[in-house]
């Protein structure tokens, strides 16, 4: 079985959605990529890479009418995701944010069967999030989960959700909805969801170098027991809260870190070389923790 990959961005976010699309094509099953944008966004650099892995490219530009062009321009960057659900499709489609790196063949992700009833799949933030659990009547504290990971079926998914519903209800419980669009889909399809392991959505408070983090302590969150073995097996690792690999000390950088940078140099020549001819890199390889 073969995977849709989308993403949905504004032109900051290209740079880094480049080095994610390109870390996909080399280790992951995609068949098909569509990108979600705003009017006025140049992917070329995008279709660049698609074209060197051979794997067609769709450009799905938000219309003028789309109901997202009617929030404030402050807000419709986190809501393009939204319109990215939204689009037409069938098959698996695995929706991810830019700062996400693929490490993983994903064999175990694209071998899980979506339904009616359960058409999506995600990570929890495996921690304790008492109050997003009380603002949004989600039954356990770790029911929250991050939406910078989304393995979706189209056609099923389209029977619980819809664009316009949805905007409807941020407009009206913005107050509960602290991370946005995030706290809009926790609340509208927690009762429809598959809960993913940690290693397909690896987030930067799990990593080692974190590990002076009270959510790493086993007395403040059972989940932490975990996290040894996912970080071992890690398929998707996702650079949250701007945790990017050149922002860090060299000390600081684990393999994942040094695979980004590895990926960002090749594929910075190549692009320096006009985008022709072979574009690969090693796969990556786990290596000692850090």
């Amino acid at each position: 079985m073969t995977l849709q990959l989308l993403y949905a961005l504004d032109a900051k976010c290209l740079s880094l959605a480049r080095i994610s699309l390109y870390s996909f094509c080399l280790h992951a099953p995609v068949a098909t990529i569509r990108v979600v944008t705003p009017a006025g966004v140049d992917i070329t650099p995008l279709h660049s890479i698609a074209d060197a892995f051979q794997r067609p490219l769709v450009h799905s530009v938000l219309a003028d009418d789309d109901p997202i062009q009617r929030l404030p321009s402050s807000l419709r960057p986190y809501f393009y995701c939204l319109s990215a659900l939204a689009q037409p499709g069938s098959g698996p489609s695995l929706l991810v944010d830019a700062d996400t790196l693929c490490v993983g063949d994903l064999q175990r992700l694209h071998a899980l069967r979506l339904t009616a009833e359960h058409p999506i799949a995600a990570c929890s933030h495996h921690r304790p999030m008492p109050d997003r659990q009380l603002a949004l009547h989600l039954p356990t504290p770790f029911h929250y989960f991050n939406a910078g990971v989304l393995l979706f079926d189209p056609q099923h998914l389209a029977q619980h959700f819809r664009l316009d519903a949805a905007l409807q209800f941020f407009d009206q419980h913005q107050v509960f909805c602290r991370f946005r669009e995030q706290c809009v889909l926790n609340a509208l399809l927690s009762n429809h969801l598959h809960f993913l392991p940690p290693r397909f959505n690896l987030l930067s408070w799990m990593r080692h170098r974190a590990r002076r983090s009270p959510w790493q302590s086993e007395l403040v969150n059972p989940m932490a027991s975990l996290l040894p073995q996912e970080r071992a097996n890690a398929q998707i690792v996702h650079y949250s809260n701007g945790c990017l690999p050149r922002r860090l000390h060299w000390y600081q950088r684990d393999c994942f870190d040094r695979y980004w940078l590895q990926l960002e140099a090749v594929l910075h020549r190549w692009e320096r070389g006009g985008g022709r001819g072979v574009l690969q890199a090693p796969l990556f390889t786990p290596t000692r923790q850090r």
